[in-house]
């Protein structure tokens, strides 16, 4: 939820998304340009982002095709959510001047493309700090033995400084 560009964004201080499906995007609307089934942006405090499905969120004509993008954000919770069969399931950005705390458990994360998580160190802007603590511990990866990318496993691919050790070996949560 982005009101303004990143240059002119003002912060908030709390956000919470809950309770929504979002599904099928990308795929069949012509430009195909929406990057992201919801986008948090600028919370220079606490965003919660539970209770949701995003299935089927396909890359689009700039690649992306995350179910959440999550830029800029002091303290994130992400919990309960199936993130099914998209590009990539979650993007977590650099915090302009002080790293992201993300908290996310308790989620269905499967079938993505690229990747479940990755973490951002600064790539879109040269003032940005690394996204430093994430504790994705409890989540379900799409395979018994875990995520995979920075991680040993089978399921879906993890890239960044990321805990995720225990994690659920089925969907049943």
């Amino acid at each position: 939820l982005r009101g303004a560009d990143l240059a002119s964004a003002v912060t908030t201080t709390s956000a919470t998304v809950a309770n929504n499906t979002v599904y099928n995007l990308n795929n069949n609307f012509g430009s195909a340009n929406a990057w992201a089934g919801i986008e948090l942006t600028r919370i220079d405090g606490t965003a919660t982002v539970t209770d949701n499905s995003f299935d089927e969120i396909d890359a689009a004509s700039w690649g992306e095709g995350q179910g959440l993008q999550l830029w800029m954000i002091s303290t994130l919770t992400v919990t309960g959510n199936r993130i099914t069969n998209c590009n990539r399931g979650m993007d977590l950005a650099f915090q302009d001047t002080n790293p992201m705390n993300a908290s996310i458990h308790e989620n269905v994360i499967s079938g993505s493309t690229e990747y479940g998580i990755k973490t951002w160190t600064g790539d879109f802007s040269t003032t940005g700090t690394a996204v430093t603590s994430v504790d994705a511990t409890h989540n379900y990866w799409g395979a018994a033995d875990g995520p995979s990318g920075d991680a040993s496993g089978s399921g879906d691919a993890i890239h960044g400084a990321i805990n995720y050790d225990p994690w659920y070996t089925d969907e049943d949560l």
